[in-house]
């Protein structure tokens, strides 16, 4: 078996975590970068062959996270609109992405939670 590879970020605060499934977790950091103060969340993982930050995630200007906040209170209360069942496109084994102008079909297996 391969050996784990560690990423470390020393520069980052750690403020939370949450898991996202068994091996990911979302991490919410503030750090510094070229001057800018940054908010982030990051999905980290925590698999066979690796442990750290993955690909996935975003970044947020400090200055920007008051209205950044404001909109993702918009998408919370318009997801509660929306009610809590599950969206008939997801219970389907596909979904239809658009890709660079080409549809494709992506398989998600059934699931009972979102």
């Amino acid at each position: 078996m391969a050996e784990k590879k560690i990423v470390l970020s020393e520069d980052k605060r750690l403020i939370a975590t949450q898991e996202k499934n068994v091996k990911d977790e979302y991490r919410f950091s503030l750090f510094e970068f070229k001057g800018y103060k940054l908010a982030e969340i990051r999905v980290y993982t925590d698999s066979d062959t690796y442990q750290g930050p993955t690909r996935s995630g975003l970044t947020v200007r400090v200055d920007a996270l008051d209205a950044f906040i404001a909109n993702l209170e918009k998408l919370r209360a318009a997801a509660k609109e929306e009610g809590t069942e599950q969206s008939p496109l997801l219970q389907t084994n596909y979904k239809e992405e658009l890709n660079h102008g080409k549809q494709r079909k992506i398989e998600y297996p059934h699931t009972d939670r979102l």
